[in-house]
C-alpha cells in the first residue's frame, strides 16, 4: 500500500493525485490494494483517509495526532508480512487515531485496537460517520467488521485474558504499537503489558519507536528511554529475541532516528513473512 500526507491544502507527493486539507486539518492517505477493493471503476484502488485535527493543544497531541512511527509501522508490516497478514489476530497498543489498525484490518487482519479508557471515546468517534476532530474514511464494511476497539490500561494484570477481551477465537498472533515510548507514558507498565501478552499468548511484537525532538527535555531524554525500554525486553531471563531495523525513509517521511523493533519470547509462534 502507498502512504501520503498533506496538511493545510498541500499535496500528497507520494500519491498519484492531490488530497486537499480542510480548515485546521491534516490529511493522511493510504492507498491499496487491500483485501476488499474499490467499488469504483475497474483498476481503481480503495483509499483510507484520516482527516486529523490540527487545532489540538500541545497536551493532546500525543493521542490526537498521527506520528511518523505509524506510517513506518504500516509500511514495515506490509513489506515484511504481505498477504500473511490475512487472518492474523493483531492487538495494537496505544492506538490513538486508529490509522494503523484500520490499514491492518483493510489488509485482512483481525485487529483489536486498544487504548487507555479515557482515550477510547476519541478513538471510537474517529471511526464514526459523525466523528469530530479526526475522522477515518474509506474503510470497507468487511474491514470494519475485522476491527474492534477495547479499553486497556497498561499493566501485567490488565494484559491477562487479552484474547478474550478482544473476542478472538484463538490466542493473539502479533502485538503492534507506534510511538509508545514518550516521557508522559509509564514505561514499567508498558513493559509489563508486553511481557505478559507475549508470554501468555505465544505472540511476537513489532513496535515503531522514535524519540521525540521537542520539547527540549524530550530531545535530551527520549533516545535513552527508547533504548532502555528495548533493553528491558531483551534482558528477560528466559532469553528473548530482539531485532532492530531502520525504516524506509521514502515510505515514512520524518522518520529520522526511528527504529522498528521485532520482539519474540521463547516458544513464540512463527508468523509467515512476505
Amino acid at each position: 500500500c502507498e502512504v501520503a500526507t498533506a496538511s493545510e491544502g498541500g499535496s500528497c507527493a507520494a500519491a498519484p493525485h492531490e488530497v486537499a486539507a480542510g480548515p485546521l486539518r491534516g490529511v493522511h492517505l493510504v492507498e491499496g490494494p487491500f483485501l476488499e477493493e474499490s467499488d469504483g471503476p475497474p483498476g481503481s484502488s480503495r483509499k483510507i483517509i484520516l482527516r486529523e485535527s490540527l487545532n489540538a493543544s500541545t497536551g493532546e497531541w500525543s493521542g490526537h495526532k498521527v506520528w511518523p512511527a505509524a506510517f513506518a509501522l504500516v509500511d514495515h508490516l506490509h513489506r515484511t508480512r504481505g498477504r500473511s497478514l490475512q487472518g492474523l489476530r493483531v492487538v495494537e497498543l496505544g492506538c490513538g487515531l486508529p490509522l494503523v489498525a484500520a490499514v491492518l484490518a483493510a489488509l485482512g487482519a483481525e485487529v483489536c485496537a486498544t487504548d487507555h479508557p479515557d482515550a477510547l471515546p476519541h478513538v471510537r468517534a474517529s471511526l464514526s460517520a459523525n466523528g469530530f476532530g479526526a475522522v477515518v474514511e474509506g474503510l470497507h464494511p468487511h474491514a470494519q467488521g475485522r476491527l474492534r476497539l477495547r479499553a486497556l490500561a497498561w499493566g501485567a494484570a490488565e494484559a491477562d485474558g487479552i484474547a478474550e477481551l478482544c473476542n478472538f477465537s484463538a490466542p493473539v498472533d502479533v502485538v503492534v504499537g507506534a510511538d509508545l515510548v514518550y516521557h508522559a507514558f509509564p514505561l514499567d507498565q508498558l513493559r509489563d503489558t508486553v511481557v505478559s501478552m507475549l508470554r501468555g499468548q505465544g505472540a511476537t511484537a513489532v513496535f515503531a519507536l522514535q524519540a521525540r525532538r521537542f520539547p527540549m527535555v524530550a530531545a535530551l531524554q527520549e533516545p535513552q528511554r527508547v533504548a532502555g525500554f528495548l533493553r528491558s525486553l531483551a534482558a528477560q531471563d528466559d532469553g528473548w529475541e530482539l531485532r532492530a531495523d531502520k525504516p524506509d525513509l521514502d515510505a515514512a517521511p520524518n522518520a529520522e532516528g526511528l527504529v522498528i523493533a521485532s520482539i519474540a519470547p521463547p516458544g513464540a509462534r512463527p508468523v509467515a513473512q512476505a
